[in-house]
């Protein structure tokens, strides 16, 4: 898990309802912090929120991409690597 005061980057484990069997892992990329952003995307039209009332999330599966600095280039930055 990655974190810093904007963001947070989580595995999730999807399962099987009825057994419990691991179906898939995806990645949770969350702003924490969206008090900065323009008041018009559409997540906060059809969430009906404003900048700085919620998380925005992503969810990535092993076929997308996502563009995140590594360890070492985090060295010195604010936030956490777990």
């Amino acid at each position: 898990m990655f974190r810093d005061t904007y963001q947070c980057v989580y595995p999730v484990d999807l399962v099987e309802p009825k057994t419990g069997a691991p179906v898939n892992t995806l990645l949770a990329i969350c702003h924490m912090d969206t008090s900065p952003w323009p008041e018009n995307p559409v997540a906060f039209k059809l969430l009906k929120l404003r900048p700085g009332q919620g998380e925005a999330c992503h969810w990535f599966t092993q076929v997308d991409l996502a563009w995140i600095l590594d360890g070492e280039s985090m060295q010195g930055r604010h936030g956490v690597v777990q």
